[in-house]
């Protein structure tokens, strides 16, 4: 069943968000083959990161629970809300090749080529 899994940062945590970044997207990869959309929540300008947000396939919501509560950046503090809902999917499309796209957005893709621009801000 999929669920929303949306975490809000706590203020002034970027520095630690890199810290333990590549721990987040090892812990991520985990998750690869059930993941139906992740990425991260930013500001309106796209420069500032503002949580995350996952919509993933688990068997139930103590799976779901435990998925959101065993992510790296949750175990040490920078989240300061979390949200776990069950949720259906009725659309699902990445945006048009040639269409305009947001700074901080991206569609996405394939295994091996899923950390783009969100990957770079780990650095």
């Amino acid at each position: 069943m999929p669920f929303y899994v949306y975490a809000q940062d706590q203020p002034g945590v970027a520095d630690q968000l890199m810290e333990l970044c590549e721990e987040h997207w090892s812990y991520m990869d985990r998750f690869d083959d059930r993941l139906i959309l992740r990425g991260p929540t930013v500001s309106d300008d796209g420069e500032e990161h503002t949580g995350s947000v996952h919509v993933v396939d688990l068997a139930d919501r103590a799976e779901a629970e435990r998925f959101a509560r065993d992510e790296p950046f949750w175990k040490a503090g920078l989240y300061r809300d979390l949200l776990v809902v069950a949720a259906e999917v009725l659309l699902s499309r990445a945006p048009a090749a040639d269409g305009p796209v947001h700074p901080g957005h991206r569609a996405v893709a394939p295994a091996g080529r899923r950390r783009g621009r969100h990957r770079s801000r780990c650095r």
